[in-house]
């Protein structure tokens, strides 16, 4: 099976829970698992497990918002993956597929990302992202049963059903 990995968030130039989830995922996916192939899509070179079923595609990123809104579609199409996987709620909006996989950590961007949330135009940006993606999942994965109490209620206000496995973190 091809899986695809949005991994914007390994770009994150600074520490934080999403990063370094992301990180371990791969990490561990490696350890376990040799017959799928994982693809992962960022704008910049990222650690991946030196395996051959992981490959690196480098998405464009010369205009930063379209990088996941245009550039990702696209390499992800011309992939074709059989299932793809945000590691955060934030990705491309028209991007569709049938077997979308979003990890939601948290559903308040102040907590998640409090340097983004000072802007207006960074709000207004991610809640449209957010929307946008939650349309097109077909299964989510929450990292406890708190956030999957509060997607529920936020994919309610969307007329949006879906299936929502809480995974817990890792120690």
């Amino acid at each position: 099976m091809k899986i695809g990995i949005d991994g914007t968030s390994l770009n994150i130039p600074f520490p934080c829970g999403t990063r370094h989830y992301s990180e371990q995922l791969l990490g561990n996916l490696a350890k376990i698992d040799n017959k799928n192939q994982y693809i992962i899509f960022a704008s910049k070179k990222v650690s991946i497990p030196n395996q051959a079923n992981f490959k690196f595609v480098k998405i464009p990123s010369f205009i930063p918002v379209l990088k996941r809104q245009l550039f990702l579609a696209s390499y992800v199409s011309r992939e074709k993956v059989d299932v793809f996987h945000y590691l955060e709620p934030y990705g491309a909006i028209f991007f569709k597929h049938p077997r979308i996989i979003t990890t939601v950590h948290d559903l308040n961007l102040k907590l998640t990302y409090p340097i983004l949330s000072k802007h207006f135009l960074n709000r207004l940006y991610c809640e449209i992202a957010k929307r946008g993606v939650f349309k097109n999942t077909k299964t989510f994965i929450t990292v406890s049963s708190t956030i999957k109490k509060e997607l529920v209620l936020f994919l309610k206000k969307l007329n949006k059903k879906a299936e929502i496995e809480v995974i817990y973190n890792g120690v």
